[in-house]
């Protein structure tokens, strides 16, 4: 700005470029000039451009970094490479990764970038990645450096075509050189199909490979195809598989078990640089081949005409046996007879000779063995068993060679049935003496585990046995009989003829032809009994009463044997002649009861003479005894006791009283006379007395003439009445 006063003095005004961070080379520029605020027209006019050139500072450029190295593989790993622009572009900027395909020893390509990259002038500066994949080119070339290189194509000049410095890096190979040879398609069979082995390279290789084969015995197989034995690999062609074909040689003899093997060598031109030229020491295991044979070893056994059975009574079959082909040593075949459920016993056994030899000589002849039921001893059934065989010969496939087992039945002993058998009691046991009964027990048959018989009393109380422990019989005692002893306990009661018994029972849970809990029969006894039921009934003090009651005479009872139920005796006193008509003693008591608990104590009674008023001198008179009660002792006869009962002083007699009153001719019926009649002791029947005048024509009775006197009323006197008769005559007196 100039003012008047200051006009004149100079000002400078200083030119500065401008930052663009563009690559644009040194650019010209003009200073240009506007006047305005003067009124003078002649210093209006603009002054003349002042011209100059900017410098540039920017160059265009692509900076690269490998944030995680430089490493690919074969396998498809990666790596990135981070890019950014050196300057500002004018238009967009792409940028390419471009691997180098490599030419020596060969041409090959190691990897592949399948992205691009674009700038802009907002991104310029900022890294962006370009991914790099390793490619697997199949050869063995190891890991190998190759350059990526970095294409820029933009519309902006600087940047189109820019040139930027490849970036180094490595593939990693993942191929290895060798040979894969497959197994065996399946075993080639005589005169029959054949088998298939492909081979093929695990690698590419730089010039055609071969592979030769060599038959290691042409003896056993062939191979027809390839015709020459010589496998081509072109590099081209490398990973297609080739097939071999074998044959198995039909030889007519049963080798199955044969082998015969292929072996390789891999050969290729010097040139071949991988790894497949004869030096490099390739190895390829056999091809081991199996044929299998159509001539198969075989012994052929089969049941004779006589059928599969055997039996115990020493029935015998036959097993036949033949050869399916030669032998090529001789064949010795065993035979053995096994219980199939029980190895432990045999149900047959080979009778004849139990080895058949065959040889070239004989081979096609059939041979036999004869087998023969065995008696077990066991009640197991119609029980089956097999025949084994057994080869043996120097001939491996004889030696080897399976023979199916035979099944045989052998029919059982019918007598061989499971059963405990008891024989019957030798006698019966007596009470009270050394006489005792046995019995013997053993089984029928040989069981299969040890049987266990329990015996059981069932009444204690009548007897016992021995011995008592559980009685045991395994396969080797099972007929060894066992003696039981029985003895009769002498126990007091009176029981002939009440039976008892011992039981039995079976236990084996491990046997298996039917001795577990089996039935079992009774042993039924009976004892001998040294007891008899009987009342015994004694007088220790005497014999006699008397009528007066002084003597009192005990009469004992117990019983003679224990009874199993209360035994009541009621006791009555009879007289000897006329015991319905007066006892001439009394008992007290007169019920007695015995039990088990007192039958052998003594109860007494007590006996009492009767005064009876009868002239019956000393009278006989019996206690006699009723029992009821304990079926032994029920209704049961006892002896009477027979006592005597002394008479007191009574006399049979008649007394007649004086007559009472003097009976008058003249006053007949008011003046009569009486007098009584009684007897002087008890009469055992009625006493009848009859009464008669002596002389009717001086007095008659007036009462009955007949008196009669009984037990109930001998004592009470009985008056009879006279009267005089008035005749008329001075008879007085």
């Amino acid at each position: 700005t100039f003012v008047p006063v200051t006009h004149s003095a100079v000002q400078t005004a200083t030119v500065t470029g401008a930052q663009d961070n563009i690559a644009d080379g040194d650019l010209g520029f003009a200073v240009d000039f506007t006047i305005t605020g003067c009124g003078v027209p002649a210093l209006t006019a603009k002054p003349a451009l002042i011209t100059g050139v900017t410098g540039n500072d920017d160059t265009a450029g692509v900076t690269s970094t490998l944030p995680g190295g430089s490493t690919s593989t074969e396998a498809g790993g990666t790596f990135e490479i981070n890019c950014k622009l050196d300057s500002e572009p004018l238009a967009p900027v792409t940028i390419s990764a471009v691997p180098v395909v490599l030419t020596t020893p060969f041409t090959r390509t190691e990897a592949v970038s399948q992205t691009a990259i674009t700038f802009s002038t907002a991104n310029w500066n900022t890294n962006r990645a370009l991914t790099v994949t390793g490619l697997d080119d199949d050869y063995v070339d190891g890991n190998v450096a190759y350059n990526v290189g970095l294409s820029v194509q933009s519309n902006d000049p600087v940047y189109q075509g820019l040139t930027v410095t490849a970036v180094g890096a490595t593939n990693t190979d993942n191929d290895q050189v060798g040979v894969t040879v497959s197994a065996l398609s399946r075993r080639p069979e005589e005169g029959g199909v054949s088998g298939k082995i492909t081979v093929e390279l695990t690698s590419r290789p730089t010039e055609d490979v071969k592979v030769t084969l060599t038959n290691n015995d042409a003896t056993k197989g062939a191979i027809t195809a390839p015709a020459t034995s010589e496998l081509t690999f072109q590099s081209s062609l490398w990973n297609v598989p080739q097939t071999i074909i074998v044959e198995a040689v039909d030889d007519e003899i049963d080798d199955d078990t044969a082998t015969w093997s292929i072996s390789y060598a891999v050969s290729a031109p010097a040139n071949e640089v991988t790894g497949y030229n004869p030096g490099s020491g390739i190895v390829i295991t056999d091809s081991a081949v199996w044929n299998i044979d159509d001539d198969d070893a075989a012994v052929n056994v089969m049941v004779g005409a006589d059928g599969p059975t055997t039996s115990e009574a020493a029935g015998s079959t036959t097993v036949i046996c033949e050869l399916a082909t030669e032998p090529r040593m001789p064949v010795t075949i065993t035979a053995l007879a096994l219980d199939a459920a029980a190895p432990v016993r045999a149900e047959g056994h080979v009778s004849s000779n139990d080895k058949l030899t065959f040889d070239s000589s004989n081979w096609e002849t059939a041979q036999s063995w004869v087998l023969t039921g065995v008696d077990d001893d066991y009640a197991d059934g119609d029980t089956g068993y097999v025949v084994q065989f057994t080869p043996s010969s120097g001939d491996a496939v004889y030696n080897s060679v399976t023979i199916p087992d035979v099944m045989l039945t052998n029919i059982d002993d019918p007598t061989d049935t499971a059963q405990v058998v008891l024989t019957s009691l030798t006698q019966q046991p007596h009470e009270g003496a050394l006489v005792t009964g046995q019995y013997s027990i053993k089984l029928n048959t040989k069981p299969t585990a040890d049987v266990t018989i329990v015996n059981t009393n069932q009444d204690p109380d009548e007897g016992s046995f021995s011995p008592t422990a559980p009685i045991v019989f395994s396969g080797t005692n099972w007929d060894h009989p066992v003696i039981v002893t029985v003895s009769a306990k002498d126990e007091d009661i009176d029981d002939t003829g009440v039976p008892w018994k011992i039981t039995a029972a079976s236990e084996a849970p491990l046997e298996t032809t039917g001795y577990n809990n089996i039935a079992i029969q009774d042993v039924d006894v009976i004892n001998i009994n040294d007891d008899v039921a009987s009342v015994i009934a004694a007088t220790p003090g005497g014999v006699h009463t008397d009528e007066a009651g002084a003597t009192i005479v005990d009469v004992t009872l117990k019983l003679a044997t224990e009874p199993v139920f209360p035994v009541v005796i009621d006791i009555v006193a009879q007289d000897v002649m006329v015991p319905a008509v007066r006892a001439e003693g009394t008992v007290s008591p007169a019920r007695y009861t015995f039990t088990d608990a007192d039958w052998d104590q003594e109860k007494t009674v007590q006996v009492t003479g009767v005064n009876d008023a009868y002239d019956d001198d000393d009278t006989e008179y019996t206690i006699s005894f009723s029992v009821t009660g304990d079926a032994k002792y029920q209704g049961l006869s006892v002896n009477d006791v027979t006592l005597t009962n002394r008479d007191d002083a009574d006399t049979a007699g008649v007394t007649v009283s004086a007559l009472m009153g003097t009976p008058e001719e003249a006053n007949n019926i008011a003046h009569r006379g009486t007098f009584t009649t009684v007897l002087t002791s008890m009469p055992t029947v009625p006493v009848t007395i009859d009464l008669s005048s002596s002389n009717t024509a001086e007095g008659v009775l007036v009462s009955a003439p007949r008196l009669v006197f009984t037990s109930a009323n001998w004592q009470v006197p009985q008056e009879t009445t006279v009267a005089a008769v008035n005749d008329n005559i001075d008879d007085d007196g």
